[in-house]
């Protein structure tokens, strides 16, 4: 009788020690979940995000009796709201698969890449979200506490690739600007004019000037023939004009040797018979005493 009753009393003081824990450790994580809350104002967007996620998973752990991780969660809640650097959890850390080792390690890895990458500054709500679903995965896959909850792991798991790849994305540099192609240089020009006084075969400045560009417009297309049709306006006999208009075909062409042309020069003259600008006979005309080049 004495026997049963010490052991009696030994269950008691068990039963009684595990509640006391139980108690202890229930209040602990609570007292630190109100602690995360009231911890801020947090610096920066990333670090209110990140306190707001880790109270969520705290609050979701002690609400099924997992006093410890509630108590991790919240202790990391309450570092995000003071503004310290809150890094994910570390693999080696806890007691996972190989399976589970070798993945979320490689997560762990984009993770931190992204993070330090820009993720927190141009994605802060995502980032904070990825950071806090790798947190929730790992605890979740560990044999020792969980890793009985297939559903649990896989809205974590997934929770976490979906945010990450948001803020990979946020992070991706700006494609460089595609320069626009240089515009088509404007062909060289084959066809020039030059204008004579009245009853004039001399080469005048402006036409000088003309006749220097066809020179370098020769040299730019590589060509070295020319055709050369001099014409005259409607004053005086039409025989004059004609051989007029031949003079001044060759004038061009005599400025053009002296100048060091030496390819072909085909000269000709239309006299008054092709007029640029059409006129009744004796009519003295500017633009119909010309000499046209055309460069073949």
């Amino acid at each position: 009788m004495k026997s049963l009753s010490v052991v009696g009393l030994c269950a008691a003081m068990l039963v009684a020690l595990t509640s006391c824990q139980n108690f202890r450790g229930a209040f602990s994580a609570e007292g630190n979940i109100d602690q995360a809350k009231m911890a801020g104002p947090p610096a920066g967007a990333f670090n209110a995000a990140l306190q707001q996620e880790y109270i969520g998973i705290a609050q979701m752990e002690v609400d099924e009796a997992d006093w410890l991780h509630g108590d991790r969660f919240a202790r990391k809640g309450t570092a995000a709201g003071e503004g310290e650097m809150v890094m994910p959890e570390e693999v080696g850390d806890w007691a996972l698969s190989d399976e589970s080792q070798q993945e979320l390690t490689s997560a762990r890895g984009q993770l931190t890449a992204a993070l330090d990458g820009g993720g927190r500054e141009k994605a802060p709500a995502e980032a904070a979200k990825a950071q806090a679903m790798f947190d929730c995965w790992i605890q979740e896959e560990d044999a020792r506490f969980e890793g009985h909850q297939p559903g649990d792991i896989a809205a974590c798991r997934t929770a976490f690739w979906d945010n990450l790849a948001i803020v990979q994305e946020a992070i991706k540099p700006e494609p460089e600007p595609v320069a626009a192609p240089a515009p088509a240089p404007e062909p060289v020009a084959r066809d020039y004019l030059v204008f004579f006084d009245f009853d004039k075969t001399d080469i005048r400045a402006d036409a000088a000037s003309i006749l220097d560009r066809v020179i370098e417009a020769m040299e730019e297309v590589g060509s070295d023939s020319l055709t050369l049709v001099g014409h005259t306006d409607t004053m005086g006999p039409a025989e004059y004009n004609q051989a007029l208009s031949v003079s001044r075909a060759l004038s061009v062409s005599e400025y053009l040797t002296a100048k060091g042309v030496t390819g072909t020069m085909d000269s000709s003259g239309k006299g008054q018979t092709d007029l640029r600008v059409p006129t009744p006979d004796e009519v003295n005309e500017q633009e119909n005493r010309r000499v046209e080049i055309r460069i073949n």
